[in-house]
């Protein structure tokens, strides 16, 4: 059975019969079950160029292997094995954890876990694959409205992107800047990161003249904090 076994469990594992026990001394073994699905991370989108990978500790298990690929499914990174220790989990722990012993590059990963029995037992089953996007630099935006307008207040939209926490707006005419300001993603409606934003012009714009526009976007807390500037849009005001 999986688990803690007695003594006289143990006897049938062939490698214990040279010697009986003494003593009642408990030990794992058994096939652990195999981590629970779900129980992995990070997950979705990160922004950490060495991440921690967590999951669940699995009571039988005495060491670990992780593994990790990239978008084109090859295996990048294995920690082969990771023992409970330096995994720092224990039976006092419900999970744990180990650093990525290198630096990712922007991309889509998976990566899985699969525990171990010292004890006779062997493997258990690999996790289900956990998948995560690691961005290192806000992306660009594109530009949807005004490209043409008849209004002299119109509203500025752009597509969001899905990791900035802040966007720049200029918009100048000729080398005058009218508009030069940040603004936070949720004042312009797409802290979600997804959809498109919008910020209403806060000046009023003149008949008969051009004025240009663009974006850029920011993250504190990415390796390059600032994006691209969007491309530079022209409209007029007939």
């Amino acid at each position: 059975t999986t688990g803690l076994c007695e003594p006289s469990d143990i006897l049938f594992q062939g490698w214990l019969m040279q010697r009986p026990y003494l003593t009642r001394t408990k030990v794992f073994c058994g096939l652990p079950y195999a981590v629970t699905p779900g129980s992995l991370s990070p997950t979705g989108k990160i922004l950490t160029i060495r991440p921690t990978l967590r999951w669940n500790m699995v009571s039988s298990a005495t060491k670990y292997y992780v593994e990790i690929y990239n978008s084109k499914n090859v295996r990048i990174y294995s920690l082969l094995p990771v023992t409970d220790v330096n995994a720092h989990c224990s039976l006092k722990q419900t999970q744990c954890y180990v650093y990525v012993p290198t630096i990712l590059s922007a991309g889509t990963y998976h990566w899985r876990v699969r525990p171990w029995n010292t004890y006779g037992s062997g493997y258990g089953s690999w996790s289900a694959p956990t998948y995560f996007t690691l961005y290192t630099q806000p992306g660009q935006v594109t530009l949807k409205y005004p490209l043409t307008t008849s209004i002299t207040q119109p509203p500025f939209q752009w597509t969001a992107n899905p990791i900035a926490t802040h966007y720049f707006v200029l918009v100048k005419q000729g080398n005058t800047q009218l508009v030069k300001s940040w603004y936070l993603a949720k004042t312009v409606n797409c802290s979600t990161g997804s959809g498109n934003c919008t910020l209403q012009s806060p000046v009023v714009l003149a008949h008969g003249v051009t004025y240009n526009w663009s974006v850029l976007t920011y993250n504190p807390y990415t390796q390059t904090p600032y994006g691209p500037w969007s491309a530079i849009a022209s409209f007029k005001v007939p």
